[in-house]
């Protein structure tokens, strides 16, 4: 992307030509701690929801938890291409798991929140899943999806479109005559 950027003149294009990308040294799985001199920061993979390389960040002395774009309190989560409507209830709730009733969580977008706030947006996470699920199982055609779930998404139809695509992608689409989802929804 960055050569990209670069070759096409992007502004600020002198900036783009210093940085140096430098590749991980240090890969997670699950969990792994770093040394701040003197304090603890944990990074947790849970799972994949807004990406499949969510990872947070657990300031256990400061009871604070940073999570990225796995919650988002200035508008609905954010479904983008390459995203996993399917896991990320799952990951929120592994996540709401490990919140304390005192943490402070700091979302990718918008304020602050609580455990209550993450483990609320889990259910609606939980609840555009299940839909998918359900109209994907149905037969509901990928691209006829979003209006055959109106009236039942938790979030504004018009941010769902990847969603329902990645949802019957991972469900088995399979390109045969009649599916859809190549195309996506628009």
């Amino acid at each position: 992307m960055l050569a990209t950027w670069i070759a096409r003149g992007d502004e600020p294009v002198q900036e783009w030509a210093e940085v140096v990308i430098t590749p991980p040294s240090v890969l997670v799985d699950d969990t792994h701690r770093i040394d701040l001199g003197g304090r603890a920061v944990d990074v947790l993979h849970l799972g994949r929801g807004h990406t499949d390389n969510d990872v947070v960040l657990h300031i256990p002395d400061a009871s604070t938890w940073l999570v990225g774009d796995l919650v988002e309190q200035s508008g609905p989560p954010m479904y983008g291409s390459g995203c996993f409507p399917l896991d990320w209830p799952a990951t929120n709730a592994a996540l709401a798991d490990r919140i304390g009733p005192a943490d402070a969580v700091v979302p990718g977008h918008g304020m602050p929140v609580s455990r209550q706030f993450v483990a609320e947006q889990q259910t609606q996470l939980a609840a555009v899943a299940g839909l998918i699920r359900e109209l994907h199982a149905a037969d509901i055609p990928v691209a006829e999806a979003l209006s055959a779930g109106a009236g039942r998404w938790p979030f504004p139809q018009e941010g769902l479109g990847a969603a329902v695509t990645e949802g019957y992608l991972a469900l088995g689409e399979t390109g045969q005559p009649g599916d859809t989802a190549a195309g996506g929804i628009s």
